[in-house]
């Protein structure tokens, strides 16, 4: 039988659980970021304007579900409601009637994470609550999360459910802000976890807002820099797991680190070979000697050519700048 927390090869939903189940269009949350949303918008099964309506789907009144070799995840496409409380709980229930270990990811609220501690209690073994908590702070949650619990609420019932004796995990994915919310989210959910905290970026973010400004905030915050400042943190903290999304910021930077060891030995450096091994646009190249973030070339040839010192590039990677 498969553990909640096996190292599993896949990515998004597929690094959590290997099926999932879901029993409704649209979302109450109305999450800015929220992929199926975007994924129904394109494909014009629904209008993102129109996401947050709620409509059960017939997998709601399925009678059988199958006994999975797996963990199950419920739900992925939406979240747990008032609305769909009532088929929540069948749906869960038929599923572990049949044996299946089941992850319940939501955005928790009392009132639907109260009804499920009493009713799923026969089945605590098989169960493990995983509750998204992307900030503590309530202005970010309501810009990004509209329509979703504030993390008073979420906190609340993440001690909830871990006073009943469940199985508890939270989530931060994704995370709303940058390395300093990252680390006051883990440590505030830490009391109440009993498994696994996972931390990862917010995808898609030029696509998440129409707020340009917004959208460059939240850029600017999980820039590479500070991915690594909040993985550096947590490296060596057993309870803190990684999605794919700052894996990647990982592996490539500690790419840009092993280059440091085999950069060229001539004094000075082009831009050309300097914004390819560095994977940036010459355009960020500049922004960032604008910004005082990287340095000022050193002009050849009567000032018609621009170079850089080759220590100075070396110090920049050695220090995780972007």
């Amino acid at each position: 039988m498969a553990e909640f927390n096996a190292e599993r090869n896949g990515t998004g939903t597929k690094e959590w659980s290997e099926t999932s189940v879901n029993i409704q269009k649209g979302c109450q949350n109305d999450c800015k970021y929220c992929y199926a949303a975007q994924m129904a918008n394109r494909f014009g099964w629904r209008k993102r304007e129109d996401w947050s309506r709620e409509e059960l789907t017939k997998e709601a009144t399925r009678e059988l579900f199958p006994a999975r070799k797996g963990v199950v995840m419920f739900p992925t496409s939406h979240d747990i409601t008032p609305f769909n409380l009532e088929a929540s709980v069948g749906v869960l229930k038929r599923n572990l009637e049949r044996g299946n270990r089941v992850l319940i990811v939501t955005k928790p609220r009392l009132e639907c994470i109260q009804r499920l501690i009493t009713e799923l209690e026969p089945w605590k073994d098989q169960i493990m609550f995983r509750f998204t908590i992307g900030s503590l702070s309530d202005d970010t949650t309501k810009f990004w999360e509209p329509g979703a619990p504030l993390p008073s609420e979420r906190l609340a019932c993440l001690s909830l459910a871990f006073e009943a004796g469940f199985k508890t995990s939270m989530s931060a994915e994704p995370l709303l802000g940058g390395a300093e919310t990252g680390i006051e989210v883990v440590e505030a959910c830490r009391p109440y976890v009993t498994e696994t905290i996972w931390l990862g970026k917010m995808n898609r973010v030029q696509v998440a807002t129409e707020d340009a400004e917004a959208a460059k905030e939240m850029k600017w915050l999980q820039r590479d820099e500070e991915i690594i400042k909040l993985y550096n943190h947590f490296k060596t903290d057993s309870v803190v797991s990684w999605k794919d999304s700052i894996r990647a910021v990982v592996v490539k930077q500690s790419k840009r680190l092993v280059w440091t060891y085999a950069m060229p030995t001539t004094e000075l450096m082009r831009l050309s070979d300097i914004t390819r091994e560095l994977c940036i646009s010459k355009s960020t190249w500049y922004q960032g000697i604008k910004d005082g973030r990287f340095p000022k070339p050193v002009k050849l040839g009567g000032g018609k050519t621009s170079a850089w010192r080759t220590s100075e590039i070396r110090a920049l990677i050695e220090a995780g700048q972007r």
